[in-house]
């Protein structure tokens, strides 16, 4: 079907310029029960802080202060979270079309910076991180209208940069998880989200079966989620234990950790365990763990899985015949990705996609595209929205 108005796409080039994302879509508010807390922006600043901390455009607005208005201030020029989509696809922008401060370091000036933002929304729109209904005034100014909004791009952008390398096709490692008689093309289905779930319940299987004479883990312990399932720390204890480098500190503080019959102390340690590994990327307060943040606990478990995963390396199993082509066609997986990065830009939930070939096969997400370039077209009455 044609694009909307709203929306064009240079297929090649995953470039794409949107100039208006559906605005009925709702975005967390101040009542929203999702929206952030303090502790999850003081997360994201630090992440910023930790991810841009060599850029030379952007260390002049670091280090960022967690605290409301510097954070705010500290992103309302567009540099910081341009710079930093280039992080999550360096084709996002053209960096040369950013209005940067003078030499002397001048600071810019109000129409520079709406300029920036333009180009860092267009860009985070493209790949698939953008905001229904945030505008570039409000990235500048930053009334309280909009702070959720601006919050809701930024974890975006993260959730996506820490992702989206959780593939099996970028990590060949995670076939180390595959069980016996498992066809390697299942795990090159999931999604990151379900990868990670699969990673933690594979340390957690690895462990029981190396410790039989320990009882206080139960032998059927899983996880089913990557947010309630770990607000007491046993699971994120666990896993810690079992990719701590061996004889490091980080061993016993797990050990510790496995050992406490409080929650609390569980979960301090197991974020000090996560420390001395070296888990820099995403860093956590116990209160988001206890708390159940599902953000937090997700960039958590993600962090720890891109600093030390505790996989054996692995070849990736040779592609059937019939996909072959498909793998090496590499037009073809831009064309693909760029296809992806429209679909999630409309507001539809569709961020999470990470395969157009997998993802579609029900035919629900094209049902979904057609209601929405025409409305009332689909009859949801007839529609199967899990078929077998």
């Amino acid at each position: 079907p044609p694009l909307p108005e709203h929306a064009t796409v240079a297929m090649g080039h995953l470039h794409q310029t949107v100039l208006e994302l559906p605005s009925s879509v709702a975005t967390p508010g101040a009542a929203d029960p999702d929206a952030f807390a303090d502790s999850e922006r003081a997360a994201l600043a630090r992440h910023l802080n930790w991810a841009l901390a060599s850029d030379e455009h952007a260390s002049a607005s670091l280090p960022i202060d967690p605290s409301c208005s510097a954070f705010f201030g500290a992103v309302a020029n567009g540099i910081v979270l341009s710079k930093y989509a280039l992080r999550v696809d360096s084709t996002a922008l053209d960096e040369r079309a950013l209005n940067l401060p003078g030499e002397r370091g001048q600071l810019l000036g109000r129409e520079d910076m709406l300029q920036n933002q333009s180009l860092c929304l267009n860009a985070a729109t493209a790949i698939g991180c953008g905001v229904p209904g945030l505008t570039p005034q409000q990235m500048v100014d930053a009334p309280p209208s909009g702070q959720q909004r601006a919050l809701q791009l930024v974890w975006n952008m993260v959730r996506s940069a820490l992702l989206n390398p959780i593939q099996a096709s970028k990590n060949p490692e995670i076939h180390g998880m595959l069980l016996a008689g498992e066809d390697p093309a299942s795990l090159a289905r999931y999604r990151p989200e379900k990868v990670l779930q699969r990673w933690v319940n594979h340390h957690i299987r690895g462990y029981l079966e190396a410790s039989p004479e320990q009882a206080s883990v139960p032998r059927t312990f899983r996880v089913t989620n990557l947010h309630a399932d770990l607000a007491d720390g046993l699971a994120l204890s666990i896993v810690l234990h079992q990719v701590a480098p061996r004889r490091s500190a980080a061993v016993g503080v797990s050990e510790a950790a496995l050992a406490s019959s409080s929650a609390d102390e569980r979960v301090r340690l197991a974020i000090e365990a996560a420390e001395l590994c070296g888990v820099e990327m995403f860093e956590v307060d116990a209160a988001d763990v206890l708390e159940a943040r599902p953000r937090m606990l997700l960039a958590f478990v993600a962090a720890i899985f891109r600093t030390c995963p505790g996989l054996d390396a692995q070849a990736e199993p040779e592609a059937p015949a019939s996909k072959r082509g498909r793998r090496g066609n590499r037009s073809q997986e831009r064309e693909e990705a760029a296809l992806r990065m429209w679909m999630a830009s409309l507001g539809l939930g569709l961020e999470s996609l990470s395969s157009l070939y997998e993802d579609c096969r029900t035919g629900v997400v094209f049902l979904r595209l057609l209601d929405f370039l025409r409305p009332g077209a689909v009859d949801w009455s007839r529609v199967l929205l899990e078929p077998r």
